[in-house]
């Protein structure tokens, strides 16, 4: 997936800023995920619903998970960028 990162400037948030905020946003999405997972749809929630309804709950939270992950990644590689900006102009 190609991502559109921020450069680095004099007039922009400094390096250290725009990391502290992309490690912030993956700490809240790693949060996010633990709670997802501890509220997953379970089997016995779901005993007198129609069938498939199990199944369909499933797929859904897998597919909340897998955008979460998406969106940590993101941040993963937006901190990789800046960290690289950084370390190239301290040469």
């Amino acid at each position: 997936m190609s991502n559109t990162f921020p450069v680095v400037n004099m007039n922009g948030d400094r390096a250290e800023t725009l990391i502290a905020q992309a490690q912030k946003a993956s700490q809240a999405l790693r949060e996010a995920k633990a709670a997802i997972q501890e509220a997953f749809p379970h089997g016995r929630n779901f005993q007198n619903n129609p069938a498939g309804d199990y199944e369909k709950a499933r797929e859904e939270a897998y597919a909340m998970l897998t955008t979460l992950d998406s969106l940590t990644q993101y941040y993963y590689r937006l901190t990789d960028n800046v960290q690289a900006q950084r370390a190239r102009r301290r040469g």
